[in-house]
C-alpha cells in the first residue's frame, strides 16, 4: 500500500493479492462487488463510497464488472498447525497435543479439522451476571467455531436469525467442517464435532441466492448424547 498527499485531499493506493480472496472459480469475467471504507478518529466519521445505510445493505455495494480472475494460478493448499502442550499441576506432569489441518481444493471451497483442540486456552467472552428469562448469547471465540461460521445458518443480512449457535457445543475430540459454494448463487456448510465419551454434534446449511435481496435455504442441526437424541430443522427466508 501506498499514500500520498494532493493539493485537494489525499490518495491511497493498495494492493490485494487474489490468493488472500475467495472468488468462483471458472474462466469466464466475473462481478464483484466493491467498497471501500474510512473511519477518521478525530471527528468520529464513517465515511463510505457506496453508502448502504445503517441496516448494511449490501445490495447497494458498488459493482466492478468484467473482471477476469487469474486463470490457472490458483493452487490446492493444505496447512497443518501441531501443538504440544505440558503442564504439571498438584504433583502430577500431564502432556496434550493435538493437529488443526486446512485444506483449500478450490478459491471457494474450504475443508478443515481439528484433532483433540486444547481450547482452554482460548480467551473466554465476558458473560454478564444479570438475570433473564432469555437466554444469554456470548461472541464464540474458539477458532474451529469461527471458521467459515457465515455458512452455517446466517445469511448475512438478518444478523437475528442465527439458526446455529455454536456455544452449545462443549469440548470435542474431533470436528471437521466443509464450506463454500456449489455456484455463484448457492452456498452450503457441513459440520460435525465428536466428543467420543460423550456426544455427536452435527450443523448442516444451504442457502440459494435468488437475488440481490431475495434468498432462501434450509439450516439442520443434530445433538446426539448418551441420554438423548434432538435434531432441529428450520426453513428460512431473506427478502429486501
Amino acid at each position: 500500500g501506498a499514500v500520498k498527499r494532493t493539493p485537494d485531499g489525499w490518495t491511497a493506493e493498495m494492493r490485494i493479492p487474489w490468493v488472500s480472496l475467495n472468488y468462483p472459480s471458472g474462466s469466464k469475467p466475473i462481478n464483484i462487488s466493491l467498497n471501500f471504507a474510512r473511519y477518521q478518529s478525530r471527528t468520529h466519521i464513517m465515511s463510505i463510497w457506496s453508502n448502504i445505510g445503517s441496516q448494511y445493505f449490501f445490495e447497494r455495494d458498488g459493482v466492478w464488472e468484467g473482471v477476469q480472475p487469474p486463470v490457472g494460478s490458483f493452487k490446492p493448499k493444505l496447512s497443518l498447525l501441531p501443538y504440544l502442550l505440558p503442564g504439571y499441576q498438584d504433583g502430577a506432569y500431564s502432556l496434550r497435543s493435538g493437529l488443526d489441518v486446512r485444506y483449500t481444493p478450490k478459491p471457494d471451497l474450504t475443508a478443515v479439522a481439528s484433532i483433540n483442540p486444547d481450547l482452554g486456552t482460548v480467551e473466554g467472552a465476558i458473560q454478564s451476571i444479570q438475570f433473564s428469562r432469555f437466554a444469554k448469547f456470548v461472541p464464540e471465540r474458539r477458532p474451529f467455531f469461527l471458521e467459515g461460521q457465515d455458512y452455517f445458518g446466517n445469511d448475512g443480512n438478518n444478523v437475528a436469525a442465527v439458526y446455529f449457535y455454536s456455544q452449545n457445543i462443549p469440548q470435542f475430540d474431533l470436528g471437521t467442517k466443509v464450506y463454500g459454494k456449489l455456484s455463484p448463487k448457492d452456498s452450503f456448510g457441513l459440520m460435525n464435532t465428536v466428543s467420543f465419551a460423550s456426544r455427536n454434534d452435527t450443523a448442516t446449511s444451504y442457502r440459494h441466492q435468488f437475488s440481490d435481496t431475495s434468498s432462501a435455504g434450509f439450516s439442520l442441526v443434530q445433538k446426539s448424547a448418551n441420554d438423548d437424541n434432538n435434531t432441529v430443522g428450520v426453513l428460512n427466508q431473506s427478502t429486501r
